[in-house]
């Protein structure tokens, strides 16, 4: 019988049920270039490759970050009056919303310190497409963002989280209008400066891809 990544797959139309862990899910979200399946013929049978079960994890993890970043919209939490975690009162904290939200979703961004330590990015650094930041991807120029994509653009001197903005990509209209989710002095909250529009700064989109990096 043949095997696909360690399972056997049936059409349907054989009598058969297919084996197809997330069915539910690919049923709502729907066809995408991530979910890349296809049946061809083996030995006389019929059997469906999914090539895409990594990236459609991703994908489903992407959505995480986008809905967990929506559910803390009004948040005083990363206030710039307030403590959050090692950041002190009266500092900006738009890189520790990114990185409270990613984690919670289950995607914890780390990059090591010049001090040899493991920290979340610095605003600056998504804004920076020459850091690397494992997992995540600079988005290029033919790609369009999406929910769950990290937004981020450099800032003149030091003023916000070390001269960068940062927050999560909350929305994507048809257009390619970009809304963002970031912590705001006041409360979290919709940023539309994270939409690559006119010539006021550059935005650095960058996209969860798993192991697939």
């Amino acid at each position: 019988m043949p095997f696909v990544n360690g399972r056997f797959y049936l059409n349907p139309a054989h009598g058969r049920s297919v084996e197809r862990a997330r069915a539910a899910e690919m049923h709502q979200t729907g066809p995408s270039d991530e979910h890349a399946e296809h049946w061809v013929t083996i030995n006389g049978r019929h059997v469906l490759i999914q090539s895409g079960q990594a990236a459609r994890s991703n994908a489903a993890l992407r959505r995480s970050i986008a809905e967990t970043a929506r559910k803390y919209d009004g948040s005083t939490d990363w206030a710039y009056s307030k403590r959050k975690g090692n950041f002190a009162p009266n500092t900006n904290k738009c890189n520790q919303y990114v990185y409270d939200v990613t984690k919670e979703a289950g995607v914890e961004v780390i990059v090591i310190g010049i001090d040899g330590k493991p920290r979340a990015p610095l605003a600056a650094e998504w804004a920076d497409p020459n850091t690397k930041i494992a997992n995540w991807t600079v988005l290029g120029k033919n790609e369009t963002p999406q929910p769950g994509d990290v937004a981020a653009y450099k800032l003149p001197g030091g003023g916000v989280q070390f001269s960068g903005h940062s927050g999560i990509v909350s929305s994507v209209s048809q257009n390619g209008y970009v809304v963002a989710e970031a912590a705001h002095e006041d409360a979290v909250g919709p940023d539309e400066k994270f939409s690559q529009t006119g010539d006021s700064h550059h935005v650095v989109y960058r996209r969860f891809r798993g192991g697939s990096q």
